[in-house]
């Protein structure tokens, strides 16, 4: 699946959240920054690469975990030529989850588990930035 696929697929599954919007980086061309509504605090970053996409996603600290992640289908482990995530945590700002998906390895983001998670880390960002 080209990377193109990839964004594409993603991005389709963000369609059902109020007020996304999605916005080409401007230093980079090959990124794209989720936000909601006029918040300045970026929802998701995502990297288009030759071969792979990267997916960063902020949330509030201690509303998600790994298994939450795990649930999906994406193993914990990212190595090259396989999608995977890294849950990373700091109790000072944020939590965030950081996904590889590549053309080589197909993933369904139409998932029913994906997108029970995308709906709860939806939630988790409004309340990290205090969204009404």
């Amino acid at each position: 699946m080209p990377t193109v696929k990839i964004l594409h697929d993603f991005l389709g599954c963000l369609d059902k959240f109020d007020r996304v919007v999605i916005k080409p980086s401007s230093k980079n061309p090959n990124r794209r920054n989720v936000y909601v509504s006029s918040v300045k605090k970026r929802w998701i970053q995502i990297d288009i690469r030759k071969t792979n996409i990267n997916i960063c996603m902020d949330h509030n600290h201690g509303d998600l975990s790994e298994e939450d992640v795990l649930i999906t289908g994406v193993t914990n482990k990212r190595s090259r030529g396989k999608n995977g995530f890294d849950f990373k945590v700091d109790s000072q700002n944020f939590d965030a989850v950081h996904f590889t998906f590549y053309e080589s390895d197909t993933f369904d983001f139409n998932r029913k588990e994906f997108l029970d998670f995308m709906e709860k880390h939806y939630r988790s960002y409004l309340r990290l930035v205090r969204f009404r």
